[in-house]
């Protein structure tokens, strides 16, 4: 994912009410002027020095009582006994009764033992309660009371879904103050909205228990979740690794869509959640805040450590994702409709401001663009939701390259793309016949793409390729690299029309040398399917598919296969009558085309050539 075009992350340190004046510091470096004047308010405005000078601000401390307070809230959150806290069976409550207490109840604490009435909505204030109080002379008294009358002050098993928002208004120390205290009690804290709107809400993570609430949190290995659908994750060269994160299982990714209303005409993602630039073990930032992110890699790098050894020993590494916040993205100058519909997520580390799924774009909208609208986020209203996956990194960009980056590589190739000596391969500048006549065979059989990894041989103007993303498969177009600008200009073209799980890339590959590129190497490892449409067109192509045949499938003493999980090779090809089927005589207008027959097919030296080579 590229960095969001979004507005200036804001500076809250300068956030605050107005209070005493504090007294300005002395600039500690060569400054030309004199030291600035103290400023307003416990955090003080006060500016340095003109010049280089580095004037301290006023007194930047949090006050020990506010500290207190807001780790008291936070502590009363991880232990299940936050205000409006709702109550379960085994919990201690105390009543809070307003008005007349005939019964003289108020204050008094018992254990809850039933739910008479449980609320018909997911109000925390709905239903009534059975308690059971201890009267002075040993006896029991059992009572029913209202939810809205009662507080827990002791959860057995506080609920997962539990949240608290603290307001606008925190200071920048106060935001400081409470993500360090979350982070130490074991809660996750994330950040909305952006600028005087930006808010912190603190999740409770499944795990606490009153017995555990007030210990630090420590990192745990993840464990592995059986069930969760997944296929087995493969290490591959940090240098080629775009982005890092989690790929979304199909029943996450139905109960998402489930939960949103979608317009029929939208293109849908629902398929990730980019965790950071880069490979997970040496993470990048995707945008978020400096000031955490160091702490954020380590993280990262120690969960993707444990995450794939984990995977090595199940063949799946898996991670879960709590959805927070729910954002939809409109035209950033007209803002007159919906653009985009993404969800805000929890509970893994991140390198960016608001890690996100997004679930949806309208028609034309590119991942990037849909992602650089959502600007306004609101909390997660609807059922609690968590999302399932495992841990990815995703070699191809999430985005096709641009007109700008197509002319930008043109420009640096220059006569390069000239001194091109080989033979380049059939379909240039136009598209062959027997790749037309492959696509409408393939796109009458849509299911045996979808989802399925196709290394396109030989892509041309990447019709083929193209063709099968449309249907679903993740694609990777290879060709000489002359050709590389005609294929990223049509990737480019046909890039709003794919949708997920459907991709397309496109990476340079040399037949007579299939494992000199590392990105083609290991798009090649990867593959279920290859396809070549017309690779031939003269001997001296045929010489170096054939030899790129044998070299893909370990043919012939050649070493180990370059294509170890190959399920299907596929070739098009049209018979030509000055090149594979030399020697023949065209009919007469009203004799059969025999070469068309399947029973002279023998009659074409390439196939001839497949079949000696054991492909037939």
């Amino acid at each position: 994912m590229e960095a969001e075009d979004r507005a200036p992350f804001p500076n809250a340190w300068n956030a605050g009410p107005a209070g005493p004046a504090g007294p300005g510091g002395k600039g500690n470096g060569k400054g030309k002027g004199k030291g600035g004047k103290g400023g307003k308010g416990g955090q003080g405005k006060g500016k340095g020095g003109k010049g280089k000078g580095n004037g301290k601000k006023g007194n930047e401390e949090l006050s020990e009582d506010r500290e207190n307070a807001l780790r008291s809230a936070l502590e009363a959150l991880a232990q299940g006994t936050e205000p409006d806290a709702t109550p379960r069976v085994g919990d201690v409550v105390e009543l809070r009764i307003l008005g007349g207490d005939r019964a003289e109840l108020h204050g008094r604490r018992g254990r809850v033992v039933g739910a008479v009435q449980p609320g018909a909505t997911k109000s925390l204030h709905s239903g009534a309660y059975t308690l059971r109080l201890d009267e002075v002379d040993g006896r029991e008294r059992e009572v029913t009371a209202p939810a809205s009358d009662l507080r827990v002050v002791e959860a057995s098993m506080p609920l997962p879904e539990a949240s608290m928002s603290f307001p606008k208004s925190l200071s920048g120390l106060e935001r400081k103050a409470v993500h360090a205290a979350a982070e130490a009690l074991g809660l996750v804290s994330q950040s909305f909205g952006q600028g005087p709107e930006r808010y912190i809400t603190v999740f409770r993570a499944a795990a606490v228990t009153a017995a555990t609430a007030a210990a630090p949190a420590t990192a745990a290995t993840p464990t592995h979740t059986d069930g969760i659908d997944g296929t087995e994750t493969e290490r591959i060269g940090d240098e080629l690794v775009e982005s890092s994160g989690v790929e979304l299982d199909e029943v996450s990714r139905e109960q998402l869509l489930h939960s949103l209303a979608v317009p029929e005409d939208w293109q849908v993602f629902a398929d990730r959640c980019e965790l950071c630039r880069g490979p997970l073990n040496s993470p990048s930032s995707l945008g978020g805040p400096n000031s955490v992110a160091a702490d954020m890699a380590g993280q990262i790098r120690q969960l993707a450590e444990a995450n794939w050894a984990n995977g090595r020993a199940n063949g799946r590494a898996n991670a879960e994702l709590r959805v927070v916040s729910l954002a939809r993205g409109a035209e950033a100058k007209q803002r007159t409709g919906d653009r985009a519909i993404a969800v805000g997520v929890v509970g893994m580390p991140a390198l960016a401001r608001n890690p996100q799924v997004l679930v949806a774009a309208s028609p034309g909208t590119s991942r990037k663009a849909a992602s650089a609208s959502l600007r306004s986020w609101n909390s997660w209203a609807s059922a609690p939701l968590v999302l399932r996956g495992r841990l990815t990194q995703w070699v191809a960009p999430v985005e096709v390259s641009t007109h700008a980056n197509l002319r930008a590589r043109e420009h640096a190739r220059g006569r390069a793309l000239h001194a091109e000596k080989q033979a380049p391969p059939a379909g240039f500048p136009g598209t062959s016949e027997a790749a037309v006549v492959f696509g409408a065979q393939a796109t009458a059989l849509p299911a045996l793409w979808r989802k399925r990894s196709i290394v396109e041989l030989g892509c041309g103007t990447g019709y083929v390729g193209l063709l099968l993303a449309n249907l679903g498969a993740r694609v990777t177009l290879t060709d000489l690299p002359v050709f590389e600008d005609t294929a990223m200009a049509s990737i480019l073209a046909s890039g709003a029309d794919i949708r997920p799980p459907g991709s397309a890339t496109f990476c340079c590959l040399d037949w007579s040398r299939p494992d000199a590129s590392q990105h083609a190497a290991a798009a090649l490892r990867g593959a279920d399917v290859l396809v070549a449409a017309e690779p031939v067109t003269c001997q001296h192509s045929q010489n170096h598919f054939l030899g790129l045949l044998k070299t893909v499938l370990g043919i012939g003493g050649g070493g180990a296969r370059l294509c170890p999980r190959l399920e299907g090779f596929l070739v098009a090809h049209k018979h030509q009558q000055n090149f594979c089927i030399g020697g023949y005589s065209a009919p007469s207008l009203q004799a059969a085309p025999g070469i068309a027959l399947s029973d002279s097919c023998d009659r074409c030296t390439f196939r001839r050539q497949l079949w000696d080579a054991g492909r037939l």
